[in-house]
């Protein structure tokens, strides 16, 4: 297979930058590693988690947070470089993350004015031989079958308020129509995950502080 024939995955700089800020920040963790795969983009730490729907057209595969970030810095440099030399500002810009073969995931910053920046050559991370969780592990983190219909029930969740940032400054990098978000779901126990949605189902998922 050509890299010609490959569907590449396009994902405007900044909802990137702001998926790849979960993801672990140890670059030897087994979570330090952002997973494309079943048609969502996936980044944890092990206490949070977030889940982002995109096309990822049969791909599965994952790329480290080192590597996207150092194509995040490039194509926020291209802006501003852009900006000095012109004056004006060059669009929107976004990654173009094309899996070349089995080693191999090229990423590339994609200009608004037209043209192509910066192409990086990455390592291509085998999700199962990675040992990143499975979707079956993503779900039953996320699961709030224990739920209560008692509306109080949420009261008494420890939560780290790093994590709650996150979600609010997560959220706006998606440009949604409004910057609110729904909770889903919680346990009635207090143990389990809360999980948030926005409007555009971009799932934002935070474990309880310890007590």
């Amino acid at each position: 297979m050509t890299a010609k024939s490959v569907k590449s995955i396009t994902i405007p700089v900044g909802e990137l930058e702001a998926i790849v800020g979960w993801a672990h920040d140890n670059w030897e963790h087994r979570l330090h590693v952002v997973a494309f795969r079943f048609d969502e983009c996936v980044a944890a730490c092990g206490a949070r988690l977030i889940r982002v729907p995109m096309k990822t057209f049969g791909h599965s595969f994952g790329v480290s947070r080192r590597d996207l970030m150092a194509a995040v810095d490039a194509a926020n440099g291209y802006k501003l470089a852009y900006q000095a030399a012109a004056g004006a500002g060059c669009g929107a810009v976004s990654i173009i993350i094309t899996p070349i073969n089995k080693s191999v995931v090229m990423l590339e910053i994609d200009l608004d004015i037209g043209g192509s920046g910066a192409k990086l050559a990455v390592s291509r991370r085998d999700l199962s031989g990675h040992g990143y969780p499975s979707l079956a592990t993503l779900d039953r983190t996320m699961d709030t079958s224990k739920a209560s219909v008692d509306p109080l029930a949420a009261t008494g969740y420890k939560l780290d308020p790093v994590f709650l940032s996150a979600v609010a400054a997560s959220n706006m990098a998606f440009g949604v129509d409004h910057n609110t978000i729904q909770i889903e779901g919680w346990t009635s126990d207090r143990t389990g995950a809360i999980v948030f949605t926005n409007s555009r189902n971009v799932r934002f998922v935070v474990m309880p502080h310890a007590p």
